[in-house]
């Protein structure tokens, strides 16, 4: 999968110390390695580490912890999303148990019609402005 084109991209290289010297200075001294290892986190951070085998292992890890960080952080977004769909789940199980609560009490105002018709007595409606205000409520 390709990144989205505004996620910053680390970038791991070799530079010549030596060559980016000004031409007026001497080569370096035996003690600077002429090449050093660069690596950029994508972020602006930028890590110079020498080219020898201690400097090696240490952009290992670097490269290695950088990685472990974007697991975590991906695996951290993964979870947020379960978490996310375990609660819609719950509030559409609350939804459905509603909804049958509905199509119940839609059958109890029909039976109580019916059976007041049986009766013979009318179908008074009531002036209860709140029942007036909860009838005009529509049922999604």
């Amino acid at each position: 999968m390709e990144p989205h084109p505004s996620t910053p991209q680390s970038e791991v290289r070799v530079h010549n110390a030596a060559a980016a010297l000004p031409s007026t200075t001497t080569s370096p001294s035996p003690e600077t390695p002429p090449l050093e290892f660069i690596f950029n986190d994508g972020h602006g951070t930028l890590v110079r580490l020498p080219a020898t085998p201690s400097g090696a292992a240490q952009l290992l890890h670097l490269t290695q912890t950088h990685y472990q960080t974007h697991v975590f952080a991906h695996r951290a977004i993964k979870d947020r999303i379960h978490q996310q769909n375990l609660y819609l789940n719950g509030l559409h199980g609350q939804l459905d148990a509603v909804g049958k609560s509905i199509v119940t009490a839609e059958k109890d105002i029909m039976r109580a019609k019916t059976m007041l018709a049986v009766q013979g007595l009318p179908l008074v409606e009531d002036d209860c402005e709140r029942c007036a205000d909860l009838m005009g409520v529509r049922v999604l």
